[in-house]
């Protein structure tokens, strides 16, 4: 499998990880605040990703870039990360792209959209939100209390818990026995930040200046980020079609990846007949 791994240092001197797998036209995968723990760059990241997206890889190339940067100045958000991902991606030469965003990674690609359409050929938002609902407020409040007090484990636990339904969550229980082996996060302002921005997000004015195809695509027993949320972020973006997958919550794309995969795949294939079927000849007389 063809593979390129490397770091990209920002004009103000920040590192952005990055890793370039497959061939094909290229998905850029935007993660959740969870990349705040643990980068692109670490362990057998390379490994791990193509066993869980070998799906994909059969057509396209996926683009993983940290969504955070280190260091991650104060008041750094949503927006500004956008930003360092279109940075990064024409350093790259890798545009347009299709973006797959998921939960707290959703804002990133909003802005991304809206900000630099011209790199962005088609957005999925997985289990996200364009604001952030008191419910998930009093969540996200105590998730930042534990990570400012290096509470790690109850952090995890909690999120994990959150995502998946119970009896996916009792089934894999022994999953809390490998959080408590888990380090301590080298850099822990990466997860403040990212959690502290998402507590005053609120994108929905904005939504309607994304123009690309898009999915919005989740579980309709979502405990963290309720379906009302999704639904009400797909209205307000033109041209948004909405899957809800029955009985799943937060963790949907792992639950059931074969299902999510073939309605994001599906997904994938429309925009690119779409766009097939209205480029131009490249020969004028082709028409005549």
């Amino acid at each position: 499998m063809r593979y390129r791994r490397g770091d990209l240092v920002t004009p103000d001197g920040a590192v952005l990880s990055y890793l370039d797998i497959g061939s094909g036209s290229p998905i850029l995968f935007i993660p959740g605040v969870g990349d705040g723990e643990r980068t692109a760059g670490a362990g057998c990241f390379t490994f791990v990703l193509g066993r869980m997206f070998q799906n994909y890889l059969r057509r396209y190339r996926l683009v993983f870039i940290t969504s955070c940067r280190e260091p991650v100045p104060e008041g750094f958000g949503a927006r500004d990360f956008a930003a360092d991902y279109a940075w990064a991606l024409e350093q790259l030469g890798i545009a347009p792209v299709h973006v797959q965003a998921i939960s707290g990674g959703g804002p990133i690609g909003q802005w991304l959209a809206i900000d630099r359409p011209d790199l962005v050929k088609s957005l999925v938002l997985g289990a996200t939100t364009a604001h952030t609902d008191e419910h998930l407020r009093a969540i996200i409040s105590k998730w930042l209390h534990w990570a400012k007090n290096g509470r790690w484990y109850e952090f995890n636990v909690d999120s994990i818990t959150m995502a998946f339904t119970p009896g996916f969550v009792r089934k894999h229980r022994w999953w809390f026995l490998f959080l408590r082996c888990l380090p301590d996060p080298r850099y822990p302002q990466r997860m403040i930040r990212a959690l502290e921005d998402l507590l005053c997000l609120d994108n929905r004015p904005h939504l309607h200046r994304i123009t690309c195809p898009a999915l919005i695509i989740g579980g309709d027993a979502d405990r963290l980020i309720r379906p009302e949320l999704q639904k009400e972020m797909a209205r307000l973006i033109p041209n948004a079609r909405t899957v809800m997958l029955k009985g799943l919550g937060h963790g949907a794309g792992q639950e059931a990846r074969t299902e999510h995969e073939t309605h994001v795949l599906s997904f994938y294939s429309s925009v690119e007949a779409a766009e097939g079927a209205f480029r131009l000849p490249s020969n004028p007389t082709a028409c005549s």
